[in-house]
């Protein structure tokens, strides 16, 4: 209780003074009395922080509160001349000579008086409380500013024309000051100061409460747009690939350009694991040494456009293929112009150097353009098959009289052309390094290469799903129908037509979608089973799967729902470790999610105001 009794014997002691300086401060009896009531007001809210003699700290809250008023209500400086509370005996002439006397004080020669005169401070008080020294009792005056330059008429009729002294301006401001009235300040004071205080406190731990929290969700956010998932693990292939967030893969505009602006353009991101297309048409990589997801912008890659996007079938072909071992990718282009409908569309094949960034184009010719829909390489990378439809009618935004076509794309980056399998259901193409090619249809084979006779064979009544060359010996992997419990899996070895068969696991219900091989006896393949009956995506399982005498499967590794078809460098994987663990990709904040954050802290913010606010308080007079 012992800062209240100080506080109470303080109002006791100086509200008389308190009052006469807010009385010449607002020219009016009631706004001066509700200046002191807030000043003191505010004063007890703080007086467990002012240390030594209070006056001055009050004086400070009397002088800006007035200031605050002032500038919110625009009210003009009122002169003594006016005061409704004028000491009885002044006359109209002497009020008159005060205002015109004031009118002629910088606003530092008045302030320095009411100091003086109307706060009874001393002279070494008045120099601290308005930062200028008072020297020699008197006010310091401009130039030109005394008594012989300025003459003020005096109080009485008879003094007219002569000067007011600086004394005589003194005594009658001491005067009104002596006259002014004394404010009424409320006996409850400190004890509305005191709840108002606990009310700040909330407020404030409210708000830094909302930060915080604010604070801790951004901390989620990434350093940079493709945050890393994992540390470095040497070049592997994750356990779990991730569904991209098809936000990334939104458009905007006349021309539906891509809507996100942080695609990567530089393409020199060393070894990949993983590529695959959003449903979008926006290219996937995951980065082989640390699992980094790379959204790109792939230099006039087919799913740019939003018309190929749709309409090319990028949901069950892949137009881009990594080279096994990861340093290569190869992907369809297309370049539409505005002479789109009078001229052929350049088209073809591109190949990206994953160490370097560098960019090979092979431009496919025929009809009004080729679409390419998908690519196989050789064990070694040497070659490239490819596949697709020459289009008779190609435009901005039509596509018309499609013929298949294929071709195999060498070191000296030309095209030579392929069979393609009229009227089978699926065709495999399998490159070897040293320039054969293997064409595999529903149950014929071609064996072509540049140069040489092409040898045909037949291979049976059973499906292609995927083939490719293992260690100089033609793996084709065969399903025995689209039938649920009728499919069946097996492995064929050519010419021999040598059967290797898959484990008794379930696969007659399951897909299998051959990724490539690590050994002649494993293959890599993503195993997806029967849609559930709600008919939604289900996640796949990335296995290895040991065909022949004593078959086995393995799960190593799974893909979310909805991850498009993939392609797996698959000269990554060994036995002894197929894939390494990774944890889930930190995605870079949508604008939306942004806005919510902040909307979310914002709220928190107003709703520790409003708790505050529903604290009982008074408002003051």
């Amino acid at each position: 209780m012992s800062r209240q009794h100080d506080f109470d014997a303080f109002v006791v002691a100086r509200t008389p003074a308190l009052s006469r300086t807010a009385y010449l401060l607002t020219g009016d009896a009631h706004l001066a009395e509700d200046l002191v009531q807030t000043a003191l007001f505010k004063a007890a809210k703080a007086w467990h922080r002012i240390e030594g003699d209070p006056e001055p700290y009050v004086r400070r809250i009397l002088y800006t509160q007035n200031v605050s008023w002032w500038r919110q209500r625009r009210l003009q400086e009122t002169a003594l001349g006016s005061y409704d509370g004028a000491a009885p005996g002044v006359d109209a002439d002497l009020r008159l000579s005060l205002e015109q006397a004031l009118a002629r004080l910088t606003t530092r020669q008045r302030t320095v008086l009411v100091l003086r005169y109307f706060e009874d401070l001393t002279e070494v008080q008045t120099g601290h409380a308005s930062r200028h020294p008072v020297r020699h009792r008197q006010v310091d005056l401009p130039p030109g500013a005394g008594p012989a330059a300025h003459p003020v008429p005096g109080p009485r009729r008879a003094d007219r024309g002569r000067v007011m002294s600086l004394d005589r301006l003194r005594d009658e401001l001491a005067r009104l000051g002596d006259s002014a009235p004394v404010a009424q300040v409320d006996h409850d004071t400190w004890q509305r100061a005191g709840r108002a205080r606990r009310r700040d406190r909330i407020v404030v731990a409210g708000s830094v409460l909302a930060v915080a929290l604010l604070a801790g969700a951004l901390t989620w956010l990434p350093d940079r747009v493709d945050p890393p998932v994992a540390d470095s693990a040497g070049g592997a292939v994750p356990d779990r690939v991730h569904l991209a967030p098809a936000r990334f893969a939104e458009r905007s505009g006349q021309e539906e350009a891509w809507a996100y602006d942080d695609l990567e353009t530089d393409l020199a991101l060393g070894l990949a694991a993983v590529a695959y297309v959003m449903e979008g048409g926006l290219p996937v990589l995951v980065d082989a040494d640390d699992g980094d997801y790379h959204l790109l912008d792939l230099p006039g890659f087919v799913g740019n456009n939003a018309f190929l996007a749709s309409a090319s079938g990028m949901t069950s072909d892949l137009p881009l293929a990594l080279s096994p071992d990861g340093t290569k990718l190869a992907y369809a282009f297309a370049t539409i112009g505005n002479d789109a409908a009078e001229e052929p569309i350049p088209s073809g094949v591109r190949i990206v150097d994953l160490v370097t960034g560098d960019l090979r184009e092979i431009a496919l010719t025929g009809g009004e353009g080729v679409l390419v829909a998908g690519f196989d390489w050789s064990p070694q990378g040497a070659q490239l098959a490819w596949h697709g439809d020459e289009m008779a009618s190609w435009t901005r935004y039509s596509l018309g009289g499609k013929a298949p076509v294929a071709g195999v794309i060498g070191r000296d980056d030309s095209s030579f052309p392929l069979p393609v399998m009229a009227g089978s259901a699926s065709v495999s193409y399998a490159p070897a390094d040293d320039g054969t090619v293997a064409v595999i249809g529903d149950n014929r084979m071609v064996l072509t290469r540049a140069g040489a006779r092409p040898t045909e064979l037949r291979v049976g009544d059973r499906f292609t799903v995927g083939a490719a060359f293992v260690d100089d010996v033609l793996h084709d992997v065969r399903s025995g129908g689209g039938t649920a419990g009728t499919r069946g899996y097996s492995v064929h070895l050519d010419p021999t037509r040598e059967r290797l068969d898959f484990p008794d696991r379930g696969m007659a219900s399951r897909t299998v979608d051959p990724l490539g091989w690590i050994d002649a006896r494993h293959l890599v393949a993503r195993v997806t089973g029967p849609s559930g009956e709600t008919g939604q995506d289900q996640a796949s399982e990335l296995a290895v799967i040991e065909v022949g005498d004593d078959p086995s499967y393995d799960v190593v590794g799974t893909l979310d729902a909805g991850v498009p078809p993939v392609s797996v460098a698959t000269d990554l994987m060994t036995l002894d470790q197929p894939t390494v663990e990774r944890p889930e990709p930190d995605w870079p904040w949508s604008t939306r999610r942004w806005l919510v954050m902040i909307a979310v802290g914002a709220l928190a913010v107003l709703a520790a105001v409003r708790l505050a606010s529903r604290f009982p308080r008074r408002r003051l007079r």
